[in-house]
């Protein structure tokens, strides 16, 4: 007998009236072209669809094409972290390491103009665990 395995379905029903989603909101004044695709990652996917208590300030994303209007598009809605409390920080693919396949397990979600993606909520803790040894490392190698 041969054992088959479907990959799940990750369909996360966003919050949008969370402080993440209200912050995401910026992005739907992006230009149409061209499209984007922007990837969340840290708490933030977590906060959109699971628990919109989990503590952090920010929405941690990254998107290779269009820096320069996304930039602007945080300016303009003073959601920069030198802009106040909350903020969308815009990083590189390299911050959000985690499972190599974790781009099979993510979530599609249009918004605006943009493609957002979310990874699954494994991939994030995966990441965010590899990130706190990181930190350890870093704090007990000075």
């Amino acid at each position: 007998m041969s054992l088959s395995i479907v990959p799940a379905a990750w369909l996360p029903e966003i919050r949008w009236d969370t402080p993440a989603g209200t912050a995401l909101d910026a992005l739907k004044k992006l230009p149409p072209e061209p499209p984007l695709t922007i990837t969340l990652f840290g708490f933030s996917p977590l906060r959109l669809s699971i628990e919109s208590e989990f503590a952090s300030a920010d929405v941690d994303l990254f998107c290779d094409e269009a820096r320069e209007e996304i930039e602007r598009a945080l300016a303009l809605a003073h959601l920069r972290k030198e802009d106040g409390e909350f903020y969308i920080q815009r990083c590189w693919e390299s911050n959000f390491r985690t499972s190599s396949r974790w781009r099979t397990r993510a979530a599609s979600v249009p918004r605006g103009s943009a493609t957002l993606i979310q990874p699954h909520p494994i991939d994030i803790l995966i990441a965010n665990s590899i990130a706190t040894k990181r930190r350890t490392a870093v704090r007990s190698s000075s």
